[in-house]
């Protein structure tokens, strides 16, 4: 497991050690949900991917010295996601969202999943440390695919889906590229 997922599983044991729902958008081949799972073995796991050959492959994953094998794999894209209003206490996306086609549409679909004191765990590269120099930006994003987003950016797409920023902490080892954002949800009313 890479330093950005490391820290997010360790964000996520800290803020919500009992959760029993917990999502990752772009759970590629598992990896990641297979860790998850050795660390909350009571909750109930479900990757989503946009690539059908990943879910297949998830499907069929099984990695070696994890425990829990129960975990529901779905072919969805973050802006269009199956499950009920409130089902999720944690969602992590991981290095996925530069990836998204709509940003605001996910980030507004996680909102609709999350239950009220979910929180959302994104790690993705934002364009305020190296990657604020046009052309070290434009790199990354030719070598990487999709479009880095902003601090400011992303703190305006959050207030449009009731979500809100509780700490951005960069990841170690990766000269201030890659930050990991823990969000949180707008209680109603």
């Amino acid at each position: 497991m890479d330093s950005m997922h490391k820290l997010m599983l360790s964000e996520a044991r800290i803020r919500k050690p009992k959760a029993t729902s917990i999502l990752e958008v772009g759970c590629g081949r598992g990896a990641f949900l297979f860790a998850v799972a050795d660390f909350f073995p009571q909750a109930q796991l479900t990757g989503i991917d946009i690539s059908s050959k990943a879910i297949a492959a998830a499907r069929q994953n099984r990695f070696p010295g994890f425990s829990n094998t129960s975990i529901a794999w779905h072919l969805a894209s973050v802006d269009k996601m199956m499950f009920a209003d409130g089902t999720y206490d944690i969602v992590f996306a991981g290095k996925t969202m530069h990836h998204w086609e709509d940003k605001q549409a996910g980030l507004s679909e996680i909102s609709r999943v999350l239950k009220d004191n979910g929180i959302l765990i994104l790690g993705d590269p934002f364009t305020d440390g190296p990657l604020k120099y046009p052309w070290f930006n434009s790199l990354n994003e030719t070598l990487d695919g999709g479009t880095f987003t902003s601090l400011a950016e992303l703190k305006q797409m959050l207030v449009q889906a009731n979500l809100h920023l509780i700490e951005k902490i960069f990841v170690p080892r990766t000269m201030r590229t890659l930050s990991v954002c823990v969000i949180g949800k707008n209680k109603k009313g």
